[in-house]
């Protein structure tokens, strides 16, 4: 079986094939086009993951000012979320900051 035919049967094999020949350094064996656009799909994704934790820690900081404009409302339950919110985005970067 190519490793072409083995991307449409078996994503995760295939992706476990083709970290294994690329450690042995058999770069002729590779399936380069699918290894190209997986590589493409995985930023965008990071990429997205980053902006939906920003979005959410944006979303949050939103709610604060606007509770916090009434006296009757404190808002302290979302600094919560914005610290989380802000935990999650700084961890998302820390992991793309260590390659």
């Amino acid at each position: 079986m190519t490793a072409k035919e083995l991307y449409e049967l078996d994503f995760y094999a295939w992706t476990q094939e083709t970290a294994r020949l690329l450690r042995e350094g058999r770069f002729e064996k590779v399936d380069i086009k699918n290894l190209v656009e997986e590589v493409e799909d995985l930023g965008k994704s990071e990429r997205n993951r980053l902006e939906g934790r920003l979005e959410a820690l944006i979303q949050h900081l939103l709610y604060i000012a606007y509770l916090t404009r009434d006296p009757e409302r404190h808002g302290h339950g979302w600094r919560h979320a914005v610290e989380r919110a802000r935990d999650k985005a700084l961890r998302v970067l820390k992991e793309k900051s260590q390659f």
